[in-house]
Order: C-alpha cells, then structure tokens, then sequence
C-alpha cells in the first residue's frame, strides 16, 4: 500500500496569514479555490486603492504558487490547515479571528476594525484552481441511499423469482375463480410405467 504524502512545511494557509499579519491595512480576505481569486478587505486609511491592489496580486499569486506545490491539496487535510491557520491567528492577534473554510471558499477575518473598509478583487491566477475539499455533500448520501434501495429491489426480485420457480416446480397453480391453489402430483416412475397422469385430487373450495 502506497504511504500517504506527507504534509507541506509551509502551507497556503501560512501564505496567507502571514501576508495579511505583514499589513495593519489588510482587514480580511476571501480565497476563492475554484475562481483563483483573492478578495482583500482593507482600511482606506492605510492603503489606498493602488496599494491594496498590488497587495492582494502579489499575495494571492504566492498563496497559489504554494495551493500547486501541495501534495494535499484538494483532500481533507485542509480543513487541518485552516484549523492550523486559526490557532496561529489566536495566539499572534490575542483574540481568536474568523476563519473558515466553506466549500471552496476560504474566508478570513482579522480583529481588526476599520470605519469604513474598502474591498479590492485579484485575479490570481488563469486556470481555475485545485478544488479545496468539500464536507460530503446531500448528494452524495442521496446517491448512496438511491445504491442502497437499489440493492434491496434486486434482492427482493431474486427471492420473488426463485419462489416462483420452485412453486413451479412443485405443479402448484391458480385458476381464475380458485379460492385455493391446485396441485398437481405425479407419482415417481408413473411415466416410466406407462401410466397416465392422474388428474388433480385438490380441488378448491367454493
């Protein structure tokens, strides 16, 4: 059995924390996997618009230079990374930040506080990026419950038919008006012997 990858020793998550520690204008960001783009919220204070566009290029391009060098990416060891990511905020800012990680989107919130922030979007890359992994979806329990009814029909089938073949077997049948199957029974040998079939016995009760 192959052994697993083992973890990066930076991680995209680093990336982006330390990018957004590194500026006191940097007030949150949201990383969108799936589109390759960074949305920086930042204070108009301390950076203008120029600035913070440049930032959040430069940054976004390092996090995704780190997102196609990941042996993880995409699985489920992410949701480890962000955790990773939110205990290292806690300890650097004193307060614990929002940080969460939902579908494809990772999104970031410093404890940090602005009058009026101001928001910038980067495109950080041309190729969609390696899907961050999603917490099983309804549709996939939908499926797996649609397999198991499934099974459970073919099941049934098979017993219906194996009954009904060894009903067969016996020479039991309905006619229309019965109350009560008919029987047909053969002595063993009575063909051999040259005797004709006895005619049914049971007959049903009107």
């Amino acid at each position: 059995m192959p052994k697993p990858p083992s973890p990066p020793d930076l991680r995209c998550t680093d990336v982006l924390a330390d990018a957004l520690i590194g500026h006191e204008g940097a007030l949150a960001a949201r990383l969108d996997y799936r589109r390759a783009v960074l949305e920086l919220v930042y204070d108009p204070r301390r950076l203008d618009h120029d600035q913070a566009a440049r930032w959040a290029q430069e940054a976004g391009q390092r996090v995704w230079e780190q997102v196609q060098q990941c042996p993880l990416a995409g699985t489920g060891f992410c949701h480890h990374c962000v955790t990773k990511m939110r205990e290292e905020l806690t300890t650097f800012f004193g307060h614990p930040p929002r940080v969460a990680l939902e579908g494809e989107v990772l999104s970031v919130r410093l404890p940090r506080r602005a009058d009026a922030p101001a928001r910038v979007v980067a495109k950080i890359a041309a190729a969609p990026a390696l899907a961050a992994p999603q917490r099983p979806a309804r549709a996939s329990r939908k499926a797996a419950l649609a397999a198991g009814a499934l099974f459970l029909f073919l099941l049934l089938t098979i017993f219906c038919l194996a009954v009904a073949g060894r009903a067969s077997r016996l020479g039991v049948r309905v006619s229309p008006g019965q109350k009560k199957p008919t029987v047909d029974f053969q002595p063993k040998g009575a063909q051999s012997r040259g005797e004709a079939p006895k005619q049914p016995t049971t007959q049903a009760t009107k």
